[in-house]
């Protein structure tokens, strides 16, 4: 299980890989439209934020904020195509908190 899973790629190249995972999350209350459509907002937002303090980064996995960018694209895409594709593995959940 992928919890919160979001929209990111875990759950979709897991069971490419023959893995049995599911995701859970608040934000699956949303259509796979709608999602990706979140998403494609919340990546031009964070790259937005994250331009004034990019030279303050260590960009050896990415790259550069480009680099960031397109990643986070492609996961949205995956997340998105699969979750079209095997609807059943993207449940809507809200966990239980824990109150002192």
């Amino acid at each position: 299980m992928d919890c919160p899973a979001g929209a990111c790629s875990f759950t979709a190249e897991a069971n490419r890989y023959g893995l049995d995972v599911v995701a859970c999350d608040i934000a699956y209350d949303y259509t796979a439209d709608d999602l990706e459509r979140k998403g494609l907002q919340e990546v031009a937002h964070a790259i937005e934020q994250m331009e004034p303090a990019a030279k303050q980064y260590d960009w050896g996995y990415f790259g550069t904020i480009d680099g960031l960018r397109l990643h986070r694209l492609q996961a949205l895409r995956e997340c998105s195509a699969h979750r079209r594709e095997e609807a059943h593995r993207y449940v809507p959940a809200v966990l239980p908190s824990r109150r002192p």
